[in-house]
């Protein structure tokens, strides 16, 4: 079953409240700032999924006061995670634009996606670099990229019609 941002956001705040009303002499973990510590998200995630949280929670200001389409915003979000995933969660502010143009090829070769898909996933990370990671992108000329097919127009003769 999936859960929506603001009910995982709504649970986790729950769980918060009731740690710091219930279980004080039992805090441990709680990390200073008051989010559920390294116990619970595993200490090896912690600090990777902290900088994609920020940037997920980033992604989502940026794009409502642009007043973008919750819809776009869903698919942009989607491919994010699916690059966060082909990198294998690595920090975001180490990215570059040769991990764009590998993954960019990836999906066109190996997950035989369409031109328009692509080029989804590329303005998805476009957005990311420009406008979160407020990084060039500037190494994207040799990219395999997928081609539109060419549909060809019907015409039918004098005796067809």
């Amino acid at each position: 079953m999936r859960f929506s941002d603001w009910q995982v956001k709504q649970a986790a705040d729950a769980i918060l409240l009731y740690a710091e009303r219930y279980l004080e002499q039992n805090s441990s973990f709680l990390s200073k700032n008051g989010s559920i510590g390294s116990k619970l998200l595993g200490a090896g995630n912690k600090q990777k999924w902290g900088g994609w949280k920020d940037i997920f929670s980033k992604l989502h200001e940026t794009m409502r006061l642009r007043h973008y389409s919750p819809r776009t915003e869903k698919s942009y979000r989607l491919w994010i995670n699916k690059f966060r995933g082909y990198l294998n969660n690595r920090n975001p502010h180490t990215l570059e634009g040769k991990d764009v143009k590998n993954f960019l090829t990836h999906i066109a070769l190996h997950d035989r996606v369409s031109a328009s898909t692509q080029n989804q996933a590329f303005n998805a990370l476009l957005y990311l670099f420009r406008n979160i990671l407020q990084k060039d992108l500037n190494d994207l000329k040799d990219t395999i990229r997928a081609r539109q097919r060419r549909k060809l127009p019907v015409v039918l003769t004098r005796e067809e019609v």
